[in-house]
C-alpha cells in the first residue's frame, strides 16, 4: 500500500512539472505571437512610408513642389506617430524639400 502511494505521489510532481513547463511554453508562443504581429504592423508602416516617399520624389520631379511639401508634412506625420506606436526613441529627421523658399520662387 505504501508503494502505491509513493506511485501517485511521483505522478502528481511529474504532473505539477509538467503543467508548469505547460504553461512556460504557452507564455512563450503568446510573447512571439505579439512580436510577430508587432513585426507585420511595423513593415504595412514600412510600406506605406516607402509609397509616400516614392510619391515625393516624383512630384519634385514633376515639379508640383505644393504637393510634395504636402506628402512630407504627411510623411512627418506618419513617422511621428510610428515612433510612437513602436517606440523606437530615435528622433526621425524631418522630411526636406531640398529648395529653400527662395529658389522655389525663382522657378515658379
Amino acid at each position: 500500500m505504501g508503494q502505491i502511494k509513493e506511485d501517485q505521489r511521483c505522478i502528481r510532481d511529474e504532473q505539477m512539472k509538467i503543467r508548469g513547463r505547460l504553461e512556460d511554453v504557452r507564455r512563450q508562443c503568446d510573447e512571439f505571437r505579439l512580436e510577430s504581429e508587432a513585426i507585420v504592423k511595423q513593415s504595412a508602416f514600412n510600406r506605406i512610408q516607402l509609397v509616400v516617399m516614392f510619391q515625393i520624389i516624383k512630384a519634385r520631379k514633376d515639379g508640383d513642389f505644393d504637393k510634395a511639401a504636402l506628402l512630407c508634412r504627411f510623411l512627418n506625420s506618419m513617422s511621428d506617430r510610428t515612433n510612437h506606436l513602436f517606440g523606437s526613441g530615435k528622433k526621425k529627421k524631418g522630411c526636406n524639400l531640398g529648395l529653400n523658399r527662395r529658389k522655389m520662387k525663382q522657378m515658379g
